[in-house]
């Protein structure tokens, strides 16, 4: 990866959105942070961290703190799924919030 280029950091919480990412990407290795682990891509020359960063406010947001910390990115997603309100929002949705 590019050391010059800021990487984009994808923040991951659940297994249920962890165990297909790394099925996707091969099961990549992963090294360790204080929230479950992290592991590097190039993603059309771009450098991507995907991290898994445990579930609720207080993960989300010491996780996002390491992120920033650790990693100085310049695009940092959170990738997930959520419940909603019937009427709003349908199953298999994907909002970009």
């Amino acid at each position: 990866m590019d050391k010059c280029e800021p990487p984009i950091v994808v923040l991951i919480s659940a297994n249920a959105e962890w165990r297909p990412v790394m099925a996707y990407y091969g099961d990549p290795i992963v090294l360790a942070s204080p929230f479950g682990g992290y592991f590097k891509q190039s993603i059309a020359h771009q450098p991507v961290i995907f991290v898994k960063s445990g579930w609720g406010k207080i993960s989300a947001a010491a996780s996002t703190q390491y992120s920033i910390q650790a990693f100085n990115p310049g695009l940092i997603v959170n990738l997930g799924t959520c419940g909603g309100i019937a009427g709003r929002i349908e199953t298999g949705d994907v909002v970009l919030a």
